[in-house]
């Protein structure tokens, strides 16, 4: 039945802001765009492997709060924050907490930056 999760799709107010965004991020590959949606799709990681979709406004236009996690190898997560700070992207862990300390979870085998 049910293997993993193969895409997630997420509600954003700009589509051409977000595309640019997500597209300075390591080993997502642009898939399709569809301007007339306001939407773009891309494979993360390997292509066939696992897909995330940005759409402006859709359902509505009330954006909220949403969690997703990239998948990645624990011996890359100091680099991949140093990678985000490189692009002017900040980082903070799940407890909104931009120390340098890796927030482990115990219950699930994952760790925030």
């Amino acid at each position: 039945m049910i293997k993993g999760i193969f895409g997630t799709h997420i509600n954003v107010s700009n589509y051409q802001k977000s595309a640019a965004f997500y597209e300075k991020l390591l080993n997502i590959l642009p898939l399709f765009e569809d301007s007339r949606r306001k939407s773009k799709f891309y494979w993360v990681g390997k292509p066939g492997e696992s897909m995330l979709g940005i759409r402006e406004n859709y359902p509505s236009s009330l954006i909220q709060r949403q969690h997703f996690a990239f998948k990645v190898d624990l011996e890359d997560i100091s680099s991949a924050r140093e990678y985000l700070s490189e692009l002017g992207i900040e980082t903070t862990n799940f407890i909104n907490d931009s120390s340098e300390n890796l927030l482990v979870f115990p219950f699930m085998p994952a760790v925030s930056i």
